[in-house]
């Protein structure tokens, strides 16, 4: 596996493993999980002919997602430290995607990953059931 695609399935996981902790409710729609990552890849995508510097539009994207994370659930400094860290990651690896290849490989990609951490929020909360 190459170095991104670890970085990638690390940070999914992550985000899974603190999803795990805030989501209280068992009847959860994919949306309810996968939903703030959506709005934050929506910020990436739209913000990428205004912002031009790596750095802020990646902020910029990390933060919608986080804020949307936040009006559907609480989290503590340690989860919101980790999932900032995690989503850090993603959009980084997305923005090299879009760099590197082209901008539509990188949407193709983007729109996968919210599938990957549904799947993985379904793996880390199976434990929970037995």
């Amino acid at each position: 596996m190459s170095e991104m695609g670890k970085t990638i399935r690390s940070s999914i996981y992550t985000i899974a493993h603190v999803l795990r902790e805030v989501v209280r409710s068992q009847d959860v729609t994919k949306y309810d999980v996968v939903g703030f990552l959506r709005d934050g890849v929506d910020m990436f995508f739209r913000t990428s002919t205004i912002i031009h510097d790596k750095d802020d539009r990646i902020g910029v994207s990390i933060n919608a997602a986080i804020s949307s994370l936040e009006n559907k659930y609480s989290l503590n400094d340690v989860q919101r430290a980790k999932v900032y860290s995690a989503l850090e990651d993603l959009f980084e690896s997305l923005y090299e995607i879009e760099e590197k290849a082209d901008r539509s490989l990188a949407i193709s990609i983007a729109n996968t990953l919210s599938n990957w951490l549904y799947i993985a929020y379904k793996i880390v909360t199976q434990g929970d059931k037995s």
